[in-house]
């Protein structure tokens, strides 16, 4: 059975083949999936890390897509990204370009799904807070709207910060 294992921070991937197979343990996530059900197949590359993902039909015929990530010092994601190539050559996206090859596997950009993930916990930790604040002023304040603008600014800020560090990267589109 070939098994490839790599590290994104401290969360274990594995992947092995077993016949018709691809099994996959992703960090609690454990699975397989039928090899011929692959709909496609793509890396894309960050700064700090490689997204993986698999578009493939489950058993009910439904369309999903398994992600996992890696370390950029992960030595053996290509290697299964390989083996998946010389099986299925014409579902690798890998020379497709980035934005067709998201359209296609109808996925978003990673990096800017970190990004809202972290704003839509900010409104609402502030949320919280503001609504404490301002009812014991007086109560009659319009909290969210006050609460919305401070939220806002501070997404602001938070959004050029992040988009900063962002700019940078390859995958960017």
């Amino acid at each position: 059975m070939e098994a490839y294992e790599f590290f994104y921070a401290a969360q274990k991937v594995v992947f092995s083949f077993d016949g018709n197979k691809l099994n996959y343990k992703i960090a609690l996530k454990k699975g397989s999936l039928d090899i011929d059900k692959i709909v496609f197949f793509r890396k894309f590359e960050y700064q700090d890390y490689d997204h993986f993902i698999i578009r493939y039909k489950d058993e009910n015929g439904k369309i999903k897509n398994l992600k996992s990530f890696a370390d950029k010092s992960s030595q053996a994601l290509n290697p299964l990204i390989l083996r998946l190539a010389e099986i299925h050559p014409n579902k690798d996206l890998s020379n497709t370009p980035v934005a067709e090859a998201r359209k296609l596997m109808s996925v978003g950009n990673a990096a800017k799904g970190g990004f809202w993930g972290a704003v839509v916990v900010m409104v609402l930790v502030l949320a919280f807070i503001f609504r404490g604040v301002f009812k014991d002023i007086g109560g009659n304040m319009p909290v969210i709207i006050i609460g919305g603008i401070v939220a806002l600014i501070l997404i602001g800020a938070f959004a050029f910060v992040y988009l900063q560090g962002k700019n940078e990267s390859k995958d960017w589109e």
